[in-house]
Order: C-alpha cells, then structure tokens, then sequence
C-alpha cells in the first residue's frame, strides 16, 4: 500500500463517514518523515512510521490507554530526564525518546502531505500500545509547560521568547493497523520492556480475569470501578489518583475462603505466602473461584468488618490490640476500608495482613459448596451477623492471633504463614457454629 492509496482508502470510506463517527474517531496530527513499512509476508503494509509534532497531538489519546497493559506513573527518574531532554535539547528529543506505538482501524496519509490521521474504534483493540509515559507526559506536562513557558518569556522580552522555547518537539511514532487481538497482545508484550511488566498485566491485556471483574462489578459497581486495579497504575476514571487495591488482595482474600482446596488439616497459608503467585494459581483453580463469585461480595465485606472491629472487641476483654501489632491504636497508620466506604473516607488502624488473613480463612467453616457454588450453610454472611456475637467472636480469635505474635517474637510473616495458627482460627469459628445451633453436627439435620 503507498500513501496514494491510503489516500483513496479514505476516499473510499467517506461514504460511511457517518457510520465511522458513530463506531469509533478520527485523530488527526502534524507529522514529518511519513513512510510505509514493507511487510515481508503482507502484499500491504500494516506498520507506519513518522515523527509527530508533539504540540499537534490530541488529548483525545489519554482516552484510548487500554490496549497497553500498565498505567502512568508520572514520577521517577525517567519523567524527570525527559523533562531535561524537552528543556534543554528540544531539537533531540525524537531522538532520544523511544516514542509511543499507536493500533488503529485506519489510517489516512495524503502523499507530500503533513498530516496523518487514524481511525479508533474499539478501546481493547485500538490506541497506545507502547510509549504510555512519553504520551502521557507530553501531552499532560510538557505541551501546557511549553505555552506557558513562551507566555512568561514573551511579557518578559516585550514578545521576543528565546528560540528554545519556540522549538517544536516531535516525537518518534510508529502506528499499525488493522491488527487482531492476539496480535496486538503479542506486540505489545514484547515491546514493554523498559520495566518489566508483570505477567499478570498480559494476561489481563487478552481478557483472563473478566470474569472475576464482571463478578466484583455486580457485588458492588463503584468498589469495583474506583477501587480495584487490574494492572500497574491504573487510574481512577476521571482522576489523577491510582486506584488503591490491587486486584492481587482481591484474590488473596478469596484464596482464604477456598473450601475445594482445603480442609480441616490443610489451610490456604498460600493466600499470605505467595502473592505474587495468585493470578497463576487463580488461573490453574478458575472453577473454584466461580464458585465465589455469588458470596464475593459477602466476603470482602467481611474482611472489611474484621479489620474494622478487632481492635475495639480485643480491648473489651482488657487488652490493647496496640500492644500485638506495635501501634498506639489512637495515633497509629490508618488504612482504607474500600469495600464500606469506597470514597477512601472510612479508616481503620492499620495492622498486618498476616494477621487478619487466617481469621478471615476461620470463617471458611460457615460455608458449603452446593450445586456448584458457595453458600453460607444458615443462610446468613457472617458479616451480616448481631455485634454482639460477631464481636465476642473474633475477640476469641484475635486473642489466638496474639497469642501467636507473641510465640513467634513479633514476627507477622510467620505468623501468616503457619498452618497451625490457620488451623486455631478455624476451630474456634467451627465451634461457635455449633455452640450458637448455625451448624448441626454431622449427623443431625437442623
């Protein structure tokens, strides 16, 4: 394909004008040096490269981050030489920068012109692909600096800003078309290279943890959209503030409450000790954690009120839960209750996972798996439970919690990561099942 006919590609397409608006939008910018990439087993290319004028660049773009499996953080010492290389050698900054990819439906290029355009349609399909920090710093950063940069200098030279600052900067960009979802997911993990992206990225990029979201969206939509981080940096919608929970806790919690997997004797000491290793083990145990996804709801909110009523019902028996996670209670860390209160507003004092993880695993013994699916065996989340009985029940369990700390000399990973601890916890909110008639004995029919 030549740049005649893209040329009559759009040509072509302008029929369906209408059509295209309603589907996707056409992004349009300056460009220098357009030239098509021969494809050695394609009749037409599908890869363009150019440099961009970066003050030509739409905002539209911030819009279509999708396709790239991490988000931006706009920190560290690669923004900051970037910065140095804008300011202080502008007429470098192609050269030094790697540029960002674009995948786009189509792209339109009159031959000699100096404007391309490309059509988005589809957000897992199409956008930036590589390059997220570049684009996003110019285009949220850099741009607005340098007009406000040739503002100050024109008031203060009586309207002459040195050349510098009169300088385009372009950036090196290179956009394919037409690609389909494997390939651009190959692409695009091959290209984030720069820092490691986690594996789990990729494997959110090709749609392997939908399910899970889908499932925390019916549980509770804005938990799900303002609080949950399916991949590095990601953003809250319309914000600059990252989302706060990465969707690894997620999944660490429902690791706890795994009643296939688990039993009596074994605990899921996994939840705690391999983090990094969840979506792989979510990946190989997906049917359990299908079985989940009716209570998950249930279940975050109970971690939630563990977290939020330890410490008080620890007290009332005479304690200081303070003295078990080495905190003063009234001026230690505070931590986020994203499931009550998505806002962020709503705090409790913060103590390890370690700690939390096995009382939150005790309560695997008021669930039953019928017909496929998790269900708490009264009927009733434990969550949902009087104060009163859930308050003297995990004071019990947090006194067996500190217990431990003390017996491992506060050391909270091996405390996490003690079966028997686990297995304490778990007996403890077996027996109250049958002391208070929620569960029968084996045997008996309620």
């Amino acid at each position: 394909m030549t740049t005649t006919s893209l040329r009559d590609r759009r040509q072509e397409t302008t029929s369906h004008n209408k059509d295209d608006r309603k589907k996707g939008v056409w992004v349009s910018f300056q460009v220098k040096g357009f030239k098509p990439q021969p494809d050695p087993f394609l009749k037409e290319p599908r890869a363009f490269r150019m440099r961009a004028a970066a003050s030509s660049l739409s905002s539209q773009l911030l819009e279509w981050m999708e396709v790239n499996p991490r988000e931006q953080s706009l920190k560290g010492p690669v923004i900051k030489a970037m910065t140095e290389t804008w300011d202080d050698y502008p007429e470098e900054f192609h050269r030094c920068n790697r540029g960002i990819l674009l995948f786009a439906r189509e792209i339109s290029h009159e031959s000699g012109a100096d404007k391309v355009s490309i059509l988005l349609k589809d957000k897992k399909l199409d956008g930036a692909g590589d390059g997220g920090h570049t684009l996003r710093h110019v285009l949220m950063n850099l741009v607005p600096s340098l007009g406000q940069e040739q503002a100050e200098e024109a008031s203060e030279t009586d309207g002459e800003p040195s050349p510098k600052s009169n300088l385009e900067r372009y950036l090196e960009v290179e956009i394919m078309v037409g690609l389909t979802h494997p390939e651009i997911v190959r692409i695009v993990s091959a290209r984030n290279t720069h820092k490691m992206v986690p594996e789990f990225a990729i494997q959110n990029l090709e749609g392997k943890f939908d399910g899970l979201r889908q499932a925390l969206m019916r549980a509770n939509r804005k938990f799900a959209e303002r609080c949950v981080a399916f991949k590095p940096n990601e953003h809250i919608e319309g914000s600059d503030d990252f989302k706060p929970i990465s969707f690894l806790t997620i999944l660490q919690i429902l690791t706890c409450m795994d009643i296939d997997n688990f039993d009596e004797d074994r605990h899921p000491v996994e939840a705690y000790k391999y983090r990094g290793s969840m979506p792989g083990l979510f990946l190989q145990r997906e049917f359990v954690y299908r079985k989940m996804y009716p209570i998950a709801g249930d279940i975050l909110q109970l971690y939630d009120r563990l977290r939020s009523r330890v410490p008080e019902a620890y007290n009332r028996k005479g304690r200081r839960w303070g003295t078990v996670v080495k905190e003063p209670i009234g001026t230690g860390p505070k931590e986020e209750l994203y499931y009550f209160d998505p806002s962020g507003e709503t705090l409790a004092p913060k103590a390890p996972s370690a700690l939390f993880y096995p009382m939150l695993g005790a309560f695997r013994a008021a669930l039953q798996n019928k017909e496929g699916r998790y269900e708490w065996i009264d009927g009733e989340s434990p969550s949902s439970w009087p104060e009163d009985e859930f308050d003297d029940l995990v004071a019990k369990l947090a006194v067996k919690i500190a217990k431990a700390v003390k017996d491992k000399e506060v050391d909270f990973h091996a405390v996490g990561r003690d079966n028997s601890v686990w297995g304490n916890c778990n007996m403890l909110v077996k027996n109250h099942l049958l002391e208070t008639g929620r569960v029968q004995p084996k045997g008996r029919r309620r």
